[in-house]
């Protein structure tokens, strides 16, 4: 059954009158853990189920969870490890990808087979985690008493999905593995992706990592040293831009209140907001550097990307229904239904 768009704005179903969505019923029951179970908590309400069967099977589900808060606890703790990831969206992501992994024209990160490779990267990287926390979810959900839960976890132990995982854990690191030295942020993304596949797949590999690794610790001594040589709060900031590169950011107070000179060095000055954001030609020397080894690292990685993520496409229609499965599970709705 479809509710009118008039009728769910009278009911104030998704959203209230005064605009504020914690105000609406959607906004009352949502503490889903995950993205798509949020998506299909307002689907629910926008198209409640009509048929009694699939509404008592859903009661019952929540019967358990309400009755049994070890049930409970574990399909909480089990959706945790999945939850900052929108399943939904990183299967479209792979599915909608171009499949083409030849090496095609571009210069340094500008590379199409480049760039491919990156955003490959990320999504396995993603999809890691995921199947990483599948078989937590299927054997907290096998555990409950609910026929639709114990069915959640069926779905979740589809062969395919063990097939992926291994495919996975064959070709690609955890995503652990790698530098920590200032792998914050951004920077965090690019260096999970250095690291990511497996250097057994290329001998090359590691000397690529090694030069990258050198050239990062480089520019944090630079940082370090640049700080204290002129006695200023110098910060370095890793910017995606460009193809990726370090910048120095110094706040404006301790220089602009005492007219400080700047030196003759510092290039490229450029206020933002409280902070001076600058550069230096040694820093842009280590910075290009740094570029050429993660180009020639993702290089390198494209055809074992590739490789992996053709094995994974094949497989695509089971992480369709593990993600419907995750979705079922509201484990939110537990605590919303046990106000009433």
């Amino acid at each position: 059954m479809m509710i009118d768009t008039d009728t769910a704005r009278n009911l104030e179903l998704v959203d209230s009158i005064s605009r504020q969505k914690a105000h609406s019923l959607f906004g009352l029951l949502n503490s889903t853990l995950t993205p798509q179970g949020s998506r299909l908590l307002r689907t629910s309400l926008l198209s409640p189920l009509t048929s009694q069967s699939a509404i008592e099977a859903r009661l019952d589900a929540v019967a358990n969870l309400v009755q049994s808060d070890e049930h409970y606890n574990s399909i909480h703790n089990a959706i945790k490890g999945v939850q900052k990831i929108d399943m939904d969206k990183l299967i479209v992501r792979l599915a909608a990808i171009d499949k083409s992994g030849e090496i095609s024209s571009g210069v340094g990160l500008e590379s199409i087979a480049v760039k491919t490779a990156y955003e490959r990267l990320g999504q396995l990287l993603d999809l890691q985690k995921v199947i990483k926390n599948l078989p937590v979810v299927a054997h907290a959900a096998s555990e409950t008493q609910a026929r639709l839960l114990r069915i959640i976890g069926e779905l979740v132990l589809d062969p395919r999905i063990t097939e992926i995982r291994q495919v996975i854990e064959r070709h690609l690191n955890d995503t652990s593995i790698g530098p920590k030295r200032g792998s914050v942020g951004a920077l965090s993304t690019v260096t999970a992706r250095v690291y990511a596949v497996k250097a057994e797949a290329n001998p090359l590999l590691d000397v690529a990592r090694a030069s990258y690794k050198e050239n990062v610790h480089d520019i944090f001594d630079l940082g370090k040293a640049v700080a204290e040589k002129y006695e200023l709060p110098i910060e370095l900031v890793y910017q995606q831009e460009n193809g990726g590169s370090f910048v120095f950011c110094l706040s404006r107070t301790p220089i602009d209140a005492s007219g400080w000179q700047w030196p003759k060095e510092w290039v490229d000055k450029v206020q933002k907001k409280k902070k001076w954001v600058f550069s230096t030609l040694e820093l842009k020397k280590l910075n290009g550097r740094m570029r050429e080894m993660l180009y020639e690292t993702l290089t390198i990685s494209a055809t074992i990307v590739h490789e992996v993520f053709t094995q994974v496409v094949s497989r695509i229609s089971a992480l369709y229904k593990a993600s419907e499965a995750v979705r079922l599970l509201i484990p939110g709705l537990r605590k919303s239904l046990s106000y009433y």
